[in-house]
């Protein structure tokens, strides 16, 4: 399955690209520490597309730290194929997910 995601500091600016194996792996410690939170506000889709409203956040240094995000499942064959992230905040999303 591929993950996209934007990016600040992996490319070193503005910018979309795939996230690597090691980079979904960064994104599964992310969501298993206790101060993580996702919230979805809205969910809708067809056969082939689900879109999800959220909020993602996690606490960083004391400092609560989130985003509003948009995001988008494409599913081929009955399987999820492909997830997008569309966060309002890039910055922020970079520090949600900083080591």
């Amino acid at each position: 399955m591929a993950f996209a995601q934007p990016t600040l500091i992996s490319l070193g600016g503005f910018g979309w690209g795939r996230i690597t194996i090691d980079e979904v792996g960064q994104v599964g410690v992310a969501l298993a520490r206790p101060t993580f939170w996702l919230t979805e506000h809205d969910v809708l889709g067809n056969d082939e597309h689900v879109c999800a409203l959220g909020i993602m956040g996690a606490q960083r240094n004391g400092v609560d730290v989130q985003t509003r995000v948009v995001s988008v499942f494409h599913y081929r064959d009955g399987q999820q194929f492909e997830r997008c992230f569309y966060p309002e905040d890039c910055a922020a999303w970079d520090q949600i997910f900083a080591e």
